[in-house]
């Protein structure tokens, strides 16, 4: 500038002192005039220096853009201007380019016009207060728009522009499209986040430690680690707080293989404990090693807690100690047959089963096999192979000699033993049989006993025959002269013969008789109970109406009932379909239920018959309000010749038979018993016989079989 003015002003005072001088040579008036005259030439002077200075300091200006706009082609940035009011006054061409539309869109326009409504409302506040304040800024980041409605984000650096005399005359500045480094930079960060939320859903703690020459340092911690060591995550990055909590017999451990691990650049796996509330906990450290090139060691790592699988662990020991000690007592053998290897072990109480050592046995199936009775080998051996194909139990009893085996076996004599081998199979993961384990159990003494009872069973079995026997025989020559005293007795009751000569005789011959009878009934069902087991009871079948059966049988007890002031229901039943069926049978069955109802309800009480047809067949039930059987007496009562524990019972004759002979009159008929009681409450006894013995399901079974036909 001193340049400029040097260069600029002594013209201009030799042209003041040429116009005095041409004033005074015209002969000037007055020295007023003259001092007019110099005065209007200096303002023009000084004007035109003005006007000179500005001149060059615009073309400075535009140099120094030139030179912005030089710097700025070279790269995608472009070059931006504002006026005094923030205007923009100059946008280079790159901006075109980033968004889509010319500079001229916004030219006269302030930056708010490309900000879009995403950005943050605080930054653009502190923004916009700087740009008032007339602050430099530098890498301010905003979000626009393109042209077509993509969004773009944009990076601003910017100075204020002042004149000489300080004066504020806008903003230079540069700008960049920063979208690719912006999304890359949401993308890393949401990554990280990501990255964070797995790691802190991993059971357990990631961890990232580096050693170096200066100790442990935390690099990162997930938040797994409140839960493992009960500190905050922010605490646990002090390395101090974590080694705090280490069992106290484990520090030294934990010291010397961390630095192990470093000096040899290798991954680790450690087992330790910690303290965490007064409570010990075990923790797993697994991380795996990364060296770098200064020599420091980063491992990457997971820490899990394995206390529970620690107390299985001790439990399984424990487990594995009583086993092996119960192995050693028990009685049996253990043996495990490698399916892979095809060898076996067996338990030293193997070998004393066996009366061998374990050299002559060997570790080989074929010696084991070789032991086997010929005539067992081939169902083992299909034992074992259905065991391991198709899964059936591997449970087979086999003869197996023991001691030393002669050199004639199997053709010469050995000492034979009965043996039950029992296994379980285990499986790889495809399903393969890779080992079967098992025992051997010495079943010998059993084999014995259980000769024995089939022995005693049938003994048994044969004594039971000749008593049944016994009783049908004496039952017949039983009821040949019964029948004779009971005859003779109604006759002399009847006095058909002549009046008798004392009125107590007709009294003692009705006696007799009522006796006679009596006992002609026990034997007929002790005859009926004997041909039944033996098989020789045989169903002498027709149509019957129940109805009509029910009517008969209840007109032959109803005397006894009204004498012992009992009630007698019979109770109304729906059309009934006819039933094939014996009838004398069950006429048997169901006198034998309404005499027993009748003969164990006391005075009062009450008896019902009913009969109802389903579905499923026809029921015949009869219910009283009787002394009732316990529960423990039921299935005795139901037995030959049983009776319930009751002393009411005591009171009545009988011979136990009659819900016996109900119950197997009702299997003869394919139906079944069933009874229901309760003491001082009740009995219920349902006899059922099945759907085909109705008329109509016999027909319509009759027409299904012509169509099959």
């Amino acid at each position: 500038m001193k340049t400029l003015q040097s260069a600029f002003v002594p013209p201009v005072l030799s042209a003041l002192a040429a116009l005095a001088a041409v004033y005074a040579v015209s002969g000037a008036r007055s020295s007023g005039q003259i001092i007019a005259g110099l005065a209007c030439l200096g303002a023009a002077g000084t004007a035109a220096a003005f006007a000179y200075r500005a001149q060059s300091h615009a073309r400075q200006q535009a140099d120094r853009l030139a030179q912005l706009e030089h710097i700025a082609a070279a790269s995608t940035d472009w070059t931006w201007a504002t006026d005094r009011a923030l205007r923009f006054t100059h946008l280079s061409a790159k901006f075109e380019a980033a968004f889509g539309f010319p500079p001229s869109r916004v030219i006269g326009q302030t930056c708010d016009v490309l900000m879009s409504e995403e950005n943050d409302p605080g930054e653009i506040a502190q923004h916009r207060a700087d740009l008032r304040a007339q602050h430099s800024f530098r890498d301010v980041t905003y979000q626009s728009r393109r042209a077509d409605g993509r969004p773009i984000w944009v990076r601003v650096s910017g100075v204020p522009v002042v004149d000489e005399r300080g004066a504020f005359n806008g903003y230079r500045g540069v700008a960049s499209d920063v979208t690719a480094q912006f999304l890359a930079e949401e993308a890393a960060r949401a990554a990280q986040s990501q990255l964070v939320e797995l790691t802190d859903s991993i059971p357990g703690a990631v961890v990232q430690i580096r050693h170096d020459e200066a100790g442990l340092q935390i690099l990162f911690v997930s938040a797994g680690i409140e839960s493992l060591y009960g500190v905050d995550k922010a605490q646990a990055y002090d390395i101090e707080k974590l080694i705090a909590n280490i069992h106290h017999d484990d520090v030294d451990r934990m010291g010397a293989e961390m630095e192990a691990a470093y000096h040899a650049h290798r991954n680790f796996h450690l087992e330790y404990r910690i303290v965490v509330d007064g409570k010990v906990k075990w923790i797993r450290a697994q991380a795996v090693a990364h060296v770098e090139r200064s020599g420091s060691v980063v491992w990457n790592g997971l820490l899990t807690d394995i206390s529970r699988l620690k107390t299985a662990e001790a439990k399984l020991r424990e487990q594995q100690d009583r086993y092996e000690r119960a192995v050693r007592a028990s009685r049996d053998g253990v043996w495990d047959y490698d399916l892979r290897t095809d060898t076996l072990y067996y338990s030293e109480r193997c070998y004393e089963l066996l009366g061998v050592t374990p050299d002559v046995l060997g570790d080989k199936t074929a010696t084991f096999i070789e032991r086997v009775h010929p005539h067992d080998r081939e169902r083992l051996r299909e034992t074992i192979r259905g065991h391991i194909k198709a899964g059936t139990p591997y449970d087979v009893e086999v003869r197996i000699a023991v001691g030393d085996l002669p050199d004639t076996w199997p053709e010469g004599k050995c000492e034979l033993r009965w043996f039950r081998l029992r296994a379980e199979t285990e499986r790889d993961g495809q399903g393969q049989a890779v080992r079967i384990a098992g025992i051997l159990s010495n079943i010998d003494e059993l084999k014995r006993q259980e000769r024995e009872l089939i022995a005693a069973r049938e003994r048994a079995e044969l004594a039971n025959k000749s008593k049944t026997e016994f009783l049908a025989n004496m039952s017949h020559e039983l009821r040949t002269p019964l029948n004779a005293v009971i005859g003779f007795a109604e006759v002399i009751e009847g006095e058909l013969l002549g009046p008798l000569g004392n009125p107590k005789y007709q009294s003692y011959a009705g006696d007799i008789r009522e006796s006679g009878q009596h006992l002609l009934n026990l034997i007929n069902d002790i005859l009926d109970h004997a041909k039944i087991e033996a098989g020789r009871r045989e169903l002498h079948e027709e149509w019957l109406l129940l109805p009509d059966l029910i009517k008969g049988t209840v007109r032959l007890v109803r005397e006894r009932a009204v004498d012992r002031n009992l009630t007698l229901n019979v109770l109304p039943a729906d059309e009934l379909p006819r039933v094939f069926a014996d009838q004398r049978g069950l006429k048997q069955i169901l006198l034998n239920l309404l005499t027993n109802a009748i003969k164990f309800t006391p005075e009062g009480g009450e008896v019902t018959v009913g009969v109802q047809a389903s579905g499923n067949g026809v029921w015949i039930e009869v219910t009283d309000t009787g002394i009732g059987i316990a529960s423990e007496d039921i299935d005795k009562a139901m037995s030959p010749f049983g009776q319930a524990n009751n002393w009411l019972t005591r009171q009545h004759e009988g011979t136990g038979l009659g819900l016996a002979l109900c119950k197997q009159l009702a299997e003869l008929h394919g139906g079944r018993l069933d009874l229901e009681s309760e003491l001082e409450r009740g009995t219920r006894v349902r006899v059922t016989l099945p759907a085909e013995r109705l008329e109509k399901a016999a027909a319509e079974q009759a027409q299904a079989t012509a169509k099959s036909a």
